[in-house]
């Protein structure tokens, strides 16, 4: 099993909604044998499929993903488009990240999966980035 936190997180979220995979594939778009890999734990979602899931199973995306933050997603109002509407947030706390993330997702697919691969060769803010 290579992604054994996103799986077991998954099979919470799922429990906690009382939903099938099956269900979770209807509502969220994603298909069942690709579900069914993420429970596994033989493939991790990506950012799309993350946020997919996350929305029809009320938890935060990065909870799923298998970051250290709380479970619930946060109820933030949206733009139609499915943006976030910058206007509704404390601009001074949030500073440019929402306009990064807004960046990041009408960004070509190549530069997305390149980005993804860089943050997942990050290492946990545990570790010194520079190790002389």
């Amino acid at each position: 099993m290579k992604f054994p936190l996103t799986a077991h997180r998954l099979r919470i979220a799922l429990d906690n909604k009382n939903m099938t995979q099956q269900e979770l594939a209807d509502l969220s778009g994603i298909g069942k044998s690709s579900i069914s890999h993420y429970i596994n734990g033989a493939n991790e979602p990506g950012n799309k499929s993350a946020y997919a899931m996350a929305e029809v199973l009320g938890v935060a995306p990065a909870w799923l993903m298998g970051l250290d933050v709380k479970m619930e997603a946060d109820k933030k109002p949206q733009r139609e488009n499915g943006g976030f509407d910058v206007n509704q947030y404390d601009k001074e706390r949030i500073g440019g990240a929402i306009d990064l993330y807004e960046k990041y997702l009408t960004a070509d697919p190549n530069i997305r999966a390149a980005i993804d691969a860089l943050l997942r060769d990050i290492p946990p803010a545990s570790e010194p980035l520079d190790k002389h």
